[in-house]
Formats: structure tokens, sequence, C-alpha cells
């Protein structure tokens, strides 16, 4: 990342060593704002959802991103890049896509899977016989998200989700069913 100073009045990128403490000190920094940025309730309907699991400890919440939560992540972080190659499975009624989602910052790439069924799903999360047409779609964009939220740093994703405004994570009534989904 550059960095800049002022020499006589005016802004210049900065030359020689730069300290350690002040690069933290700008990105910790840079990780606040973005926090902040996308906690504004006013920005996307959902960036995340929220649904109750039974525990032994009694009822948790989970929360989950969104794929629109996840992309603003990434816009906002930068440096994160999805390979445009992605390798595509068709098995049991399922497309799986898998991409290569890469922090260019800290140079580490991670491969990372979406799964969605090829048919719209009814009642109990049960898939029917009726073509999802946007099934292929809905599997990338899961891919995306998946990669996104894998090479983001989780430090900044938990800050983001504590400071969530409630009306921006959608409150889903009940969890999935956990039973096996029939295969087509």
């Amino acid at each position: 990342m550059p960095f800049y100073s002022k020499v006589s009045g005016e802004m210049v990128p900065y030359t020689g060593e730069l300290p350690q403490e002040a690069a933290l000190a700008i990105e910790r920094a840079d990780d606040q704002a973005i926090i902040e940025n996308l906690t504004k309730g006013e920005l996307q309907p959902y960036f995340a959802y929220s649904y109750p699991v039974q525990t032994k400890e009694g009822t948790k919440e989970i929360i989950g991103i969104s794929v629109e939560g996840a992309n603003e992540i990434a816009r906002q972080l930068g440096n994160i890049k999805i390979s445009a190659s992605l390798r595509v499975e068709e098995r049991e009624g399922y497309f799986y896509v898998i991409v290569e989602a890469t922090d260019l910052m800290r140079n580490v790439t991670l491969p990372a899977v979406g799964r969605q069924s090829k048919f719209v799903l009814g009642k109990g999360m049960v898939p029917t016989d009726q073509i999802d047409e946007t099934a292929f779609v809905k599997a990338v964009s899961k891919a995306t998200r998946n990669g996104i939220l894998k090479v983001a740093p989780q430090d900044v994703i938990a800050r983001i989700l504590q400071r969530l405004d409630s009306r921006v994570i959608k409150q889903i009534p009940a969890p999935p069913s956990t039973k096996e989904l029939p295969h087509h």
C-alpha cells in the first residue's frame, strides 16, 4: 500500500523506510473505517442472516454473511481476487463450483466451494421437480462469497458482525432442516 506525506505543503508519495508502528496504526485505522462503513444500516438491506440453533446451553443465534455482504467486504478491503478459472461439477442434482480466492496483500490463495441444487427448493428445503434456471449463477455466487470470507481477515469480519445493526441482519425463523436432502 502506498503512503504519503506533506512536503512543502504538498502531498507526495512517502519515500524512505516506514516505521512499522506507522504502518500498523494505518492498517488498524483502515480496518476500523471498513467496519464503520459496513455497519451503517442504510447500505444494503441484508449483509447477514441469522437463525436460531438449539444447543445444550439453549438457543444460539448463528450468523452467516450474505453474498452481498461478502461482496461489500471485498470492495471495502480491496486486494481480494477471485480467479476467473473455476471448476464445475454436477453430481446428484447439484452444481458444485470451486474457485480460488487470493488475498493479494498477504499473498494467500485458498480454494472455496459453492453448492446449489439444480432444482427449485420447496417446503422443508426439499428439491422439487422444477429446474432452477439460476442454479449455476447461485453456485458461482456462493463459491465467490465463501472464497472472499476465507481470505478476508477473520478479526475484521468478527468486528463487522459484532457492530452490525440488527436491521441489516435478516432473521430466519427456523434453521434449515438437518435431514439429508433427497437426491434427484
